[in-house]
């Protein structure tokens, strides 16, 4: 059982994380009654210590992800209430009917369910104000050619771990240039949460 064995390992470094961790501590104010103890190394096996404690901790947490994860595809994890927006909506236009009542930040641009881009509240702020009236979406959307996208049966791991790769937290699923869904990076975290809690 690769997640049992993980595990055992990880409690295992842990313990002598913790050992050596309150070696260095020891060292460090030992010095008071014993001189020939070098602060100096208290401090540097402290800090192995604590290295070595979230190496351990990181690495049964990652298996765990793993198997929270495990089964699950885009299409099962991805949201079919997602906004899209046509490429030639103004700027004001997509802020005060858009970002505003909604308070999202990430947008699917797309025509008859096509995906032409993504454009964001950042790529919005790359323009001034005074031009968002006379700006459309399409100057400043991210092409669909240069969007991370999902195909519908790629694994959920795979997903998160390229939204962490790339530093995005929504990724629309494609099939054919159609957008069928947007998995989100917050909804995954929750599956995992809820899983671990379920002890599924």
């Amino acid at each position: 059982n690769y997640k049992r064995a993980t595990h055992i390992a990880s409690l295992v470094g842990q313990g002598v994380a913790y050992l050596l961790i309150g070696g260095g501590v020891f060292i460090i104010f030992g010095n008071i009654f014993i001189e020939d103890l070098n602060p100096f190394n208290g401090i540097w096996l402290a800090f192995i210590g604590w290295f070595l404690h979230n190496a351990a901790t990181t690495s049964y947490r990652q298996v765990e992800i793993r198997e929270a994860l495990r089964g699950f595809t885009a299409r099962a994890v991805m949201s079919t209430d997602y906004v899209a927006i046509s490429p030639n909506l103004s700027l004001k236009e997509l802020v005060q009917g858009y970002v505003l009542p909604t308070g999202r930040r990430h947008f699917v641009v797309a025509e008859e369910g096509r995906l032409e881009g993504v454009v964001t509240f950042e790529n919005v702020k790359t323009v001034p104000q005074t031009h968002w009236d006379i700006t459309p979406v399409r100057t400043v959307m991210t092409p669909a050619d240069k969007v991370v996208s999902a195909h519908p049966e790629e694994e959920a791991l795979s997903i998160l771990e390229r939204m962490d790769e790339h530093d995005i937290n929504q990724m629309p699923v494609v099939k054919e240039r159609l957008v069928l869904g947007v998995v989100v990076r917050e909804n995954l975290l929750r599956l995992i949460q809820l899983r671990s809690e379920l002890g599924v």
